[in-house]
């Protein structure tokens, strides 16, 4: 009779402290979700702001412009993003007279590539800070890569911010590369965005937009915690953006979402550092 009290009371305790458990682990959860979703939130406003200021003067995107997303520090103030920039609508005809102007200004070997000839080319004519990793990108025709063109295609025709799917920046100069991705807000000629589709087709004259690095991005999501309760696995379809080191391999729970990053889908798996079944049924049996 003792045995069968003893086993229903440890029963009793493990489910208690499963419970306990389940319902930390939802918590850091939501919590971890919430603080992912806000940092999305700032970065979108950030954009946001920068494009208010590139709509005063689109065609020239500089000079008071430059000043103020160098004031934005933003490598410094937000984690992940390499910079923020302009690309800017260019005709065949426009191009020479884009890349004289661009050299006058100091950049003596602007180019806009690649240089294959097309109709029209999306320059990248602002990306600050101007560190050697940027540099690297200024005159960088986006619109020519296709995982880069869906998102800008679907920024113009939206008049929303729309992120990329996963790519390796033009940035990315050394031997160790980070997964990236970019978010693009439009700019139109109108300084407002058109209310039809043709319109806004028309009416494009480029994107204020952010290059990030997926692990920079991710990887201080927990701020100051030193041993957080989860970690998580984050892709976008078949290609991995992070997962947090040091996960056990037998977690106690897992937990799978979805997360709407600027109009595109991330997959993520929420994972407890706890381990699996066995440990909570020993610290049971050590509580009772």
């Amino acid at each position: 009779m003792f045995v069968v009290l003893t086993l229903l009371a440890t029963w009793f305790v493990w489910q208690t402290t499963a419970a306990a458990d389940r319902a930390r682990f939802e918590n850091a959860v939501q919590s971890t979700r919430d603080a992912l979703g806000a940092r999305i939130d700032t970065y979108l406003n950030v954009l946001t702001a920068v494009r208010g200021l590139a709509v005063a003067d689109p065609m020239r995107p500089r000079g008071e412009l430059v000043a103020y997303i160098r004031s934005l520090n933003v490598q410094g103030r937000y984690p992940g993003v390499q910079g923020i920039g302009v690309s800017i609508r260019v005709s065949r005809g426009d191009l020479a007279d884009l890349e004289a102007e661009m050299r006058a200004e100091g950049f003596p070997e602007f180019r806009v590539r690649p240089a294959t000839p097309r109709e029209e080319y999306q320059a990248i004519v602002v990306l600050e800070p101007l560190d050697r990793r940027n540099r690297a990108a200024m005159g960088y025709d986006m619109f020519t890569d296709r995982t880069r063109r869906e998102a800008m295609i679907r920024a113009r025709d939206t008049g929303r911010p729309a992120a990329s799917g996963p790519v390796t920046l033009v940035q990315e100069l050394d031997a160790h590369k980070q997964p990236g991705f970019l978010i693009y807000t439009p700019l139109y000629v109108t300084g407002t965005t058109p209310s039809t589709l043709e319109e806004r087709r028309s009416a494009l004259i480029g994107f204020v937009y952010a290059p990030f690095r997926a692990h920079d991005f991710l990887e201080g999501i927990f701020g100051t915690q030193r041993r957080p309760e989860i970690g998580f696995e984050i892709s976008d379809g078949d290609h991995a953006l992070y997962r947090t080191p040091d996960l056990p391999t037998d977690p106690r729970f897992i937990e799978s979402s979805h997360i709407d990053v600027a109009g595109r889908q991330w997959d993520v798996r929420w994972i407890s550092r706890r381990h699996g079944r066995g440990a909570s049924l020993k610290f049971a049996i050590a509580t009772f």
